[in-house]
């Protein structure tokens, strides 16, 4: 409260016609604000105030007064003799009425109301006659008074989630409306006399149950914006084709199975969005939301073009459950009792008749040992069946059904999984809590009990199979014969691996269209027809390989008795000498090796030019002589802790190691400045991840931010993942308390708290100090290196100052950009930064800005 009363004094003093108090944990409004006669802005807004006092009448210059995200309940009809007030923003609040006064704001243009409880509006509203913009969405407005047709200049009109049934008719006479929201509205007829707004550039429908003809819409000819999302529809209304300027066009979520031909005639058309309808394009396609990409594809799959027919089916499961005898015994009727352990994968054909069709189904056969659980990052993929074997005769001990479900959301999203209980046929076969499985993953299938032995449960199996692929709509979309042909020409070379401009060319040699290339090698990937990584930042320059190929070279190094016996350290020969022990590899070593670098699942170890590979390492962890009571100490807790987390991150931080102290679940490291050092303890059975630094206490902070990042750029790549940081209480290391809790209690001012646990408060700042990273520091170092890049490779100068001179570092570092902007800033930086090229002629130091900028764009915004 001392600052704001600083703030209110320095006010009147200076005569401030702004102040903005927002943020700053007020119950109530100082008195002494209410002497500022001077101020035309006032912001209170993210505060807890419950009422606004009558003194706030005293506030005549006031033009823009901004009160969102409070806890309002009660205004003093005293704001109605604020008679230069144009911008009144009340949205997030608790109101349920406002006070009658309000109406004498004759100057009013903006009135915000968003969020509250309003069930009507005040009468004789049509007295704001300057009234430009009603904001009044997530209300349970039971109606719109009729008189608000009588405010004239209104220009926009929010109504989106009211309650209201009854028809829009006050809309008649509001001619110059631009802009209208009445999405998830009630009614279900919208008066024909909309046709006067003539004026109307966005239209929102989204989620109303229109039980009319679409007529009225083609009379709008000035809209550049229609929102038809949720609307039940089943074809795109014919009357849209009208709307000549029309731009974006969103029908998301409907039933929509195909599209006009007159939707080429929209001249000015640029954004169609799709989602969510049955229609049979790819997801690659419908998610660009670019009309011309999108109604290209359509008309070349609608003229030259077959079904697919053709899926991905991957069998997971931990090792020795019987993963190949079952795709053996499915494919083939093949099985023996003696059948040896995958070491690798196997990937085979298996023909299928799914409703009188037959598809081809990719079947990918996993070895399950865990030291190759680091690679399913790169190999899980969406629009794929999965088999999530288990053996019958063992407990589910280690939740291990649980972490391959997990394991499959977080690289294959929603793709139909079969829990196949296999080995049914020895006696003692355990029970899996089937019903508790379905309420927890939704995308399981089904389940299945089956014996390959005694050839018991498969039929039905192979039954469900087939009616798993007949649900997956992409199967049997239509392809343009060019995306055949491209796929073809990739399956018939007997090249292991080319270029992405090889894939490319090939394109162009078979028609396909150039903004067609990215999603049919998306497509191609998760087909299991190649491998390419063009969202991954560490593979998307990496080349098209084979599947198989690549695969089994990183699986053969993995699983050799050499790479274990050596504790996974192996030299260039000891790499050659295991790959080589067979064929397809010979001079292509240091190629697969490459690709297992930037898998992040080896390092260079020495200037001996050593491999270290972290999941080969000693699973104890050595004598350390570590004192954790001294230390700084933050910890992660996960809902599923995959082994390569620990193992990517010691690849990631390989240059900070301390005097190769490391093990399969940790490694101490040392900071750059060599002051601090770091232990970093993964504990799979606890699914926790323990980070404790020493050391001086000034230098901890950046050292956790530097590690956090790390971890924060790989827990990303998990989609399902969960990582919630602990800090522990000092004095009390049992009582933890979220990360995520302190920063909201800061950001709400709050100072002390009680701890879950203790009955005593404790500061937030003593537990975020050295915790808490200094985003700002990293930002301005980021524009600093970016900017000296710039005169470095002049070359590209114009687009890294464009790049540059957008950042706000103030509103980056105190985290105001919203996450959208932030990926979008991120991901276009890392684009501008990959375009410069490291010629020869580049100085050192450039080359150094560029790793260090590099390293930036991994930590900031993972903090």
């Amino acid at each position: 409260m001392d600052e704001v009363l600083e703030l209110i004094e320095r006010a009147r003093v200076e005569e401030w016609e702004l102040l903005d108090l927002s943020n700053k944990n007020l119950t109530e409004i100082p008195p002494s604000l209410f002497t500022l006669k001077n101020l035309k802005i006032l912001n209170l807004s993210q505060n807890k105030l419950s009422n606004i006092p009558k003194r706030v009448g005293k506030l005549k210059e006031l033009i823009l007064l901004s009160l969102f995200k409070n806890k309002i309940s009660n205004i003093s009809p005293q704001i109605g003799t604020l008679e230069k007030l144009t911008e009144l923003i009340l949205f997030e609040n608790k109101l349920t009425q406002l006070p009658a006064s309000i109406v004498n704001l004759k100057n009013l243009k903006r009135l915000l109301l968003a969020g509250n409880n309003l069930k009507r509006l005040p009468k004789n509203i049509q007295n704001l006659k300057n009234l430009e913009e009603l904001i009044l969405y997530n209300n349970p407005l039971l109606s719109v008074p009729i008189e608000i047709e009588k405010c004239t200049n209104l220009k926009k009109i929010d109504l989106q989630g009211n309650i209201t049934t009854s028809s829009p008719i006050f809309l008649k006479k509001l001619v110059n409306l631009e802009y209208l929201d009445l999405s998830y509205a009630l009614f279900t007829n919208i008066p024909e006399n909309i046709i006067g707004l003539s004026n109307l550039k966005e239209l929102n429908l989204s989620d109303i149950n229109l039980k009319q003809k679409f007529k009225w819409i083609e009379k709008l000819t000035k809209l550049e914006k229609v929102n038809l999302s949720f609307t039940r529809f089943t074809k795109i209304p014919e009357e849209v084709a009208k709307l000549k300027n029309l731009k974006i066009l969103t029908i998301n979520n409907n039933e929509i199975i195909s599209l006009p031909e007159w939707l080429d005639n929209l001249p000015k058309l640029e954004t169609l969005e799709l989602k969510n309808n049955p229609i049979p394009i790819p997801p690659e396609i419908l998610e660009t939301n670019d009309a011309q990409a999108i109604l290209n594809f359509w008309r070349k799959s609608r003229t030259d073009s077959r079904p697919l027919n053709q899926g991905k089916m991957l069998l997971v499961g931990q090792g020795g459950v019987g993963k190949t005898s079952l795709a053996k015994k499915l494919i083939s009727n093949e099985f023996d009792e003696k059948e040896r352990m995958t070491e690798g994968i196997n990937i085979d054909d298996w023909q299928l008749t799914v409703d009188d069709t037959e598809i081809t189904a990719k079947v990918w056969d996993f070895g399950g040992q865990e030291v190759m659980h680091a690679t399913h990052q790169f190999f899980l993929t969406e629009r794929s069946l999965y088999l999530l074997v288990w053996d019958a005769r063992q407990e589910d001990t280690y939740g291990q059904v649980d972490y391959w479900l997990k394991t499959i959301q977080s690289f294959g999203g929603n793709s139909p999984v079969i829990i196949v209980s296999n080995k049914n046929d020895d006696g003692g076969a355990k029970s899996l809590d089937e019903k508790a499985l379905l309420r927890k993953y939704p995308n399981i299938f089904s389940i299945h009990k089956v014996s390959c032995k005694e050839d018991t449960g498969l039929k039905e199996l192979k039954d469900d199979i087939c009616k798993a692929y007949a649900d997956m709509p992409h199967i049997r979309n239509p392809w343009p014969a060019s995306w055949f042909n491209a796929k073809e020409t990739l399956e018939t070379k007997t090249t292991d691996h080319i270029t992405f401009k090889d894939y490319k060319e090939i394109c162009g040699a078979n028609t396909v269209a150039e903004e067609d290339y990215r999603p049919l090698i998306e497509f191609l990937h998760d087909l299991g027809v190649v491998l390419c990584f063009r969202e991954d930042p560490r593979l998307c320059e990496t080349a098209v390989l084979n599947p198989e190929w690549v695969t089994g070279g990183v699986y053969k190094i993995l699983n050799s008795d050499l790479a274990k016996e050596l504790r996974g350290s192996l030299s260039v020969k000891s790499i050659k000498e295991i790959l080589n022990n067979g064929s397809g590899y010979k001079g292509k070593e240091m190629f697969i090796i490459d690709m297992m670098k930037k898998f992040e699942l080896c390092f260079v170890a020495d200037e001996a030019g050593t491999y270290l590979i972290p999941e080969l390492l000693e699973p104890n962890e050595p004598k350390l002589g570590w004192n954790e009571d001294e230390c700084l100490v933050l910890s992660y807790h996960y809902n599923i802790l995959p082994q390569s987390i620990i193992s990517r991150f010691i690849v990631r931080m390989h240059n900070n190691i301390y005097l190769k102290t490391y093990w399969k679940n940790g490694v101490v490291l040392i900071n750059n400045e060599g002051t601090n050092k770091a232990l970093v303890r993964a504990d799979p059975s606890d699914k926790t991840l323990s980070i404790y630094i020493n050391g001086p206490v000034e230098n901890r902070r950046d050292f956790i931010a530097e590690i956090r990042g790390n971890l924060g750029y790989i827990h990303k790549s998990f989609k399902e993942l969960k990582a919630e940081a602990k800090v522990p209480v000092p004095n009390q290391p049992s009582i933890l308390v979220p990360y995520e809790h302190l920063r909201m209690l800061e950001n709400r001012g709050e100072k002390t708290f009680y701890p879950e646990g203790m009955d005593e408060k404790v500061e937030v700042k003593t537990l975020l100090t050295g915790v808490k990273p200094d985003i700002e520091k990293y930002t301005k170092e980021f524009v600093t290196l970016l900017r000296q890049l710039e005169k470095n490779a002049p070359d590209y100068a114009e687009s890294l100052a464009q790049l540059s001179s957008e950042i706000d570092i103030e509103k980056l570092s105190q985290n105001k950009y919203s996450k959208k902007e932030k990926e979008s800033f991120y991901a276009r930086a890392r684009k501008a930064i990959q375009s410069v090229p490291r010629g020869l002629d580049m100085i050192d130091s450039a080359v150094a800005n560029i790793d260090r900028i590099n390293q930036l764009l991994d930590l900031i915004p993972n903090l």
